[in-house]
């Protein structure tokens, strides 16, 4: 049975992103009814698993006896949050209103509109869906562990992913999936299974450092290697590709945070290296590769060029390859102090941010006012256009501005559609007077919106505790920074996007598995989880202890 328990997180990975029916318009719902049956299977599996072990005469350990030790923290943070949620709920003026999101079963005849708070405003992000992303958590943190076969079959689905998503981009809907007419011209905002770019970013920024990391702490064939590094390079490749600002933001916080602290031995210090040259030649093919919609021809034109900054990517991918080559071969490199390393890369990025900060606030001059380089410019100056990031600017500040009225506990999920597009006329707000904008664009914004100032600082406390529970077990247990770098680049790019049922399961999987990698570095391993793999990553080699 505990083996049985460990294909969840696989199933997850695994199949849950390449499930499709019914093309763009069912993609949603589809993941939607995925995550219901998965876990549901996965909890009557940890039934049977829990009356196996009564009859043996074990007694189960019961987690809410141990919420005051601080190794608990984030399983009672998470708790306070749902409990905010039903409080925000019971005191919304919602209560028991229909919303426009539908359950539709075809096959079951079913069609039900649903409750407006409890399964959200039409993206299924309703309190009820918080609850099963909670229990995701909870059972995943206490009945699985994150094994090295996952991240290599995962490695096979992130390479098909971005396969599908690369051939679209040409125009190409390989898998039928979106109507011709919306396809021809709209082909950059729907791309693989995912259906929308947004969406798509936020899951690269979930298995990038899980395909990432896991290679460079997990020991790898050299065939594995291969494996690893292609999807990796593939999918930095559709990353820049589809352009999407939040993606670029995670990963730039997810190659400076993680950097240092993956510099801890050679063997580490070489594996990161040719994670270096996945992503220069991966940036380099993406601004090589250009696609061109032609509306009158209504087709996709891909050109080949190679332009001044990736010939500058690719030297820089040559110079990491004869850097790993020395650093591999030369004997020296066996008294290196890594702690020293990791400093002075903390040093050079701390100079690279000042650096930017000053050639923005007074070198830089923006040809246009839009993009990634003016919202920063104007970043630095103190002030946020309405219009930066697609127009997220002036979505937050209207927000930030309407929930001073409901602060403590919010409106309840779902209602930010309804309580913002009757709030922003108040202060003169229009972008969105005649559509329908139902999320902040920015999770914890929309937080602090549907669920006041409880639900947001008991959010931040459950991922933060999660994070230092982990942190605090880094040299008994490495494996810790697979799942923390996972959660670190889409909690980042959360900061302008959503939870969605699309993408939101996989991240609360690695979530629970963060805190169970955590908690096995301080506890023996039981009877719940198999024994050390042979492959188990060493914290330091033998060489470093040496040094250090």
């Amino acid at each position: 049975m505990g083996l049985l328990l460990l294909f969840f997180p696989l199933f997850v990975f695994g199949d849950f992103p390449l499930i499709t029916v019914n093309g763009m318009s069912g993609i949603t719902q589809t993941k939607l009814i995925t995550h219901l049956v998965t876990l549901a299977a996965f909890s009557l599996a940890v039934c049977a698993a829990a009356i196996g072990r009564l009859r043996q005469g074990r007694r189960p350990r019961v987690m809410w006896r141990r919420l005051r030790s601080a190794d608990y923290w984030p399983e009672a943070c998470l708790l306070i949050f749902l409990a905010g949620g039903v409080v925000s709920w019971l005191c919304s003026g919602y209560f028991g209103q229909l919303g426009p999101s539908r359950l539709v079963i075809e096959p079951l005849g079913i069609n039900w509109r649903l409750d407006l708070i409890w399964f959200g405003a039409g993206r299924y992000d309703g309190l009820f869906f918080w609850f099963t992303y909670g229990l995701v958590v909870l059972l995943v943190s206490r009945y699985c562990r994150l094994r090295y076969w996952v991240v290599r079959a995962f490695a096979w689905v992130l390479l098909a992913m971005c396969t599908i998503t690369a051939i679209e981009l040409c125009g190409i809907n390989i898998l039928g999936l979106y109507p011709p007419a919306l396809y021809a011209g709209t082909h950059a905002n729907f791309v693989a299974t995912i259906g929308n770019v947004d969406m798509m970013s936020g899951f690269l920024c979930l298995t990038l450092p899980l395909v990432g990391v896991g290679y460079v702490v997990f020991k790898t064939s050299r065939p594995a290697a291969v494996l690893f590094l292609a999807s990796h390079t593939l999918a930095i490749y559709c990353l820049f590709a589809i352009d999407v600002e939040s993606g670029l933001v995670g990963l730039a916080a997810l190659v400076a945070i993680m950097t240092p602290m993956l510099l801890r031995n050679r063997r580490y210090a070489c594996k990161l290296m040719d994670l270096g040259v996945s992503l220069l030649v991966g940036l380099a093919a993406s601004l090589s590769v250009v696609h061109t919609y032609i509306k009158a021809e209504q087709r996709t034109q891909t050109t080949l060029h190679l332009p001044t900054v990736a010939v500058v990517c690719l030297a820089g991918a040559a110079i990491l390859v004869l850097a790993r080559l020395l650093l591999r071969r030369s004997d020296k490199a066996r008294t290196i102090a890594w702690r020293w390393v990791r400093l002075a890369v903390v040093l050079l990025e701390c100079a690279a941010v000042a650096g930017g900060f000053v050639f923005l606030r007074f070198v830089y001059t923006p040809a246009a006012k839009k993009g990634l380089a003016y919202d920063l410019y104007e970043l630095v100056r103190g002030r946020l256009a309405d219009s930066a990031g697609h127009n997220r600017g002036g979505i937050w500040k209207t927000a930030l501005q309407m929930a001073r009225s409901h602060w403590l506990i919010g409106t309840g999920t779902g209602t930010f559609a309804k309580t913002f597009k009757a709030f922003a006329p108040l202060v003169d707000y229009t972008e969105y007077a005649h559509k329908n904008l139902d999320f902040a664009h920015n999770e914890y914004i929309h937080i602090l919106c549907t669920q006041g100032v409880v639900g947001l600082l008991s959010y931040l406390g459950f991922l933060g505790t999660a994070a230092w529970r982990a942190l605090r077990q880094i040299r008994q247990n490495p494996r810790v920074l697979v799942p923390f770098a996972c959660v670190l680049g889409y909690s980042v790019q959360l900061f302008f996007s959503f939870n969605v049922v699309i993408v939101a399961p996989v991240f609360f999987v690695l979530v629970g598995l963060l805190l169970a990698e955590a908690r096995h570095a301080l506890q023996p391993v039981t009877e719940w989880t198999d024994p050390p793999e042979p492959d188990e990553p060493a914290e330091t080699e033998p060489d470093e202890a040496a040094a250090e």
